[in-house]
């Protein structure tokens, strides 16, 4: 049990350096931003149990782990369930749902499908993509949209499968979480917020005050937003005036662990906006950045997939949505990879933390520390 609880830890130190890792190399752009960093390594290791050699080695360091695939597998199950039972437990939906698409007929090694089935909890589907690859697209896209109760109604454009596609493996998730204290919607009202272009926007700012987990660091500020429950929540990281570029290029998993850790009680009055929006990735050029580059190439050695095809990582792509208002959050994504609380303080008066320019933000499990979705709000709409 002690060894499992261990393993567990470090994938979770692994995802979030991972996820950092993938959400600076999507870009410094001005444009809002989510990314669900568990999503993405959910598929790569699922591809990892199927990969060997130089490939394997590639994924397993861009996940920064050296866990043999199989325990890993079998650590982001327990992970994965056990964030499920937290949940139900807590009233709030989280779904984590894993699949396999395989053209028809082709054999996949009983070993393989018995680890995604086991650890992974996959569902496996057929689908002659040969045939007719659009069908096969659209039938994976419904079950994703299924899984993420129509958030995600596109994860692959249209002619993105082809009739050389041989496999598709796909993570989908979904929360849809109350915070453990409503805002009340009588006190939210439009007030300014400041664009990184130096205009001012209009946005219906949500207001509360209340004792809410602090901190502050060089540059930043960070305020804590518990979910039913206590065990989910979402972070804010608001920089200085002006040095929004500054902390996102200089973040990392070490920063980033120092800001939560410094987060204490303490009264707030906050002002935060309301926001929702999507985004899509090519997440290729940024895995490739990331060392993951035979995979993709023809001397991809995927011999643990199957014994009679020559298979390599033709696309991963994700698609995330992320709604935030007066009663809670609701956050999707999905991932596919296609194969061709502490005492109080003596009272003191409540600080006051404006959410007014743009801030990055977390929704993590407060017991395991594991990043869900990690994002950016630059222009709240």
């Amino acid at each position: 049990m002690a060894d499992e609880r261990s393993t567990v830890s470090g994938l979770v130190r692994a995802s979030t350096g991972f996820g950092v890792d993938l959400y600076r190399r999507l870009g410094a752009g001005d444009e809002n931003l989510v990314l669900s960093p568990s999503s993405v390594a959910a598929v790569l290791a699922m591809v990892l149990a199927g990969a060997r050699g130089v490939t394997a080695s590639e994924i397993g360091a861009a996940l920064r782990s050296d866990l043999p695939a199989g325990r890993l597998a079998e650590a982001a199950g327990t992970l994965e369930a056990a964030l499920a039972e937290r949940a139900a437990a807590d009233e709030l939906e989280l779904r984590i749902s894993n699949a396999v698409w395989a053209q028809a007929g082709l054999r996949l090694r009983p070993e393989l499908v018995d680890l995604l089935t086991g650890a992974f909890r996959a569902g496996v589907h057929q689908a002659d993509f040969e045939a007719d690859p659009e069908s096969g697209r659209r039938a994976i896209n419904h079950l994703v949209a299924e899984q993420t109760a129509g958030r995600i109604a596109g994860l692959f454009a249209p002619g993105s499968l082809t009739s050389d596609t041989r496999l598709v493996l796909t993570n989908a998730i979904y929360l849809e979480a109350r915070w453990l204290e409503a805002f009340d919607p009588a006190e939210t009202r439009p007030e300014a917020f400041h664009l990184l272009d130096g205009e001012r926007a209009e946005v219906d700012m949500l207001h509360r005050e209340a004792s809410m987990r602090y901190a502050e660091g060089e540059g930043w500020r960070a305020v804590e937003l518990p979910y039913r429950g206590g065990r989910l929540a979402m972070d804010v990281i608001l920089p200085e005036a002006g040095t929004f570029a500054a902390l996102q290029d200089g973040l990392d998993a070490d920063r980033l662990g120092e800001a939560l850790g410094r987060l204490r009680p303490r009264p707030v009055r906050l002002a935060l906006p309301k926001f929702t929006f999507d985004s899509d990735h090519d997440l290729r050029r940024p895995l490739t950045e990331l060392g993951v580059r035979t995979a993709f190439t023809g001397s991809a050695d995927f011999s643990g997939i199957t014994g009679d095809a020559r298979l390599r990582v033709d696309q991963v792509v994700q698609r995330a949505h992320v709604e935030v208002d007066e009663r809670g959050t609701t956050a999707a994504a999905a991932t596919g990879a296609g194969m061709v609380l502490v005492s109080m303080p003596a009272p003191v008066s409540p600080l006051e933390l404006r959410v007014d320019r743009p801030f990055l933000f977390l929704v993590r499990d407060v017991d395991s520390g594991l990043v869900l979705f990690l994002g950016r709000v630059t222009r709240p709409g």
